[in-house]
């Protein structure tokens, strides 16, 4: 038997000094879906997540700045790692989701893949002045026009 423990040891970032324990990180993003709650003790992510999941929509908006107010260094990770931490994220999701759901109906027993999406109040900039860099953008957008797609034959 063959074992390999690929969350306990991985390096970000090619191997800088930043270590990062994937296995923590997803701990401490699913005890904030769970317990994450405003000042009337409103749990806003459990209980929008049982919402969504059970009118069939399998995502999650998360506000930036509450994840920063819950562990701000969790909500800087998630800035400065994205790749790295949004999969956690949804990983996360799905674990509370199964959690919060059970008992689901004969034929559901399989936990479908949430997605989560994030939200922020983030100073915004031109596309233009954008410059490469593994960070999280948020690009906010409104299409005006759009025309009938046609297959290009060349």
């Amino acid at each position: 038997l063959y074992f390999v423990d690929t969350f306990s040891t991985d390096e970000v970032n090619g191997g800088n000094e930043n270590k990062i324990n994937f296995m923590n990180i997803k701990k401490k993003l699913k005890e904030f879906l769970r317990v994450f709650h405003t000042g009337n003790f409103n749990y806003i992510y459990r209980d929008t997540l049982r919402s969504n999941y059970n009118s069939g929509r399998y995502w999650l908006e998360i506000d930036l700045k509450d994840l920063n107010s819950y562990d701000e260094e969790l909500g800087e990770l998630l800035k400065k790692q994205p790749t790295e931490v949004l999969p956690l994220f949804e990983d996360a999701a799905k674990d509370v989701v199964d959690e919060i759901t059970k008992p689901r109906p004969d034929g559901e027993e399989h936990v479908r893949d949430i997605q989560v999406m994030i939200r922020s109040e983030a100073n915004p900039m031109f596309i233009r002045q954008l410059t490469v860099r593994k960070k999280c953008l948020f690009i906010i957008f409104i299409i005006n026009q759009f025309d009938n797609i046609y297959a290009f034959k060349g």
